[in-house]
């Protein structure tokens, strides 16, 4: 499960920022989209 601005326990810090950076691919495909 993920959870939006807190960090379960057990959760790594790779995983956090690999779900950042998909996060942000995501919103720069949206935008892409959009235009």
């Amino acid at each position: 499960r993920l959870y939006l601005g807190r960090l379960p326990p057990g959760v790594n810090h790779k995983h956090c920022t690999y779900y950042v950076s998909l996060q942000r691919e995501a919103k720069t495909y949206l935008k892409a989209l959009r235009e």
